[in-house]
């Protein structure tokens, strides 16, 4: 088995105000408390595919 990831389609590159890196509790912690600041244009990564 290989540990390369899926190639993911490219769409147009977009600009955000916040990237966060992991999408465990602080992860998810953070993106609500941006959208409860008012900033919405942010992106959670996560290196794992599934939960």
């Amino acid at each position: 088995m290989s540990n390369e990831h899926p190639v993911l389609e490219q769409a147009a590159p977009e600009i955000y105000r916040a990237v966060i890196l992991g999408a465990g509790v602080s992860g998810l912690c953070m993106g609500r408390a941006l959208r409860k600041a008012g900033i919405t244009s942010f992106l959670i990564i996560e290196k794992s595919a599934g939960i």
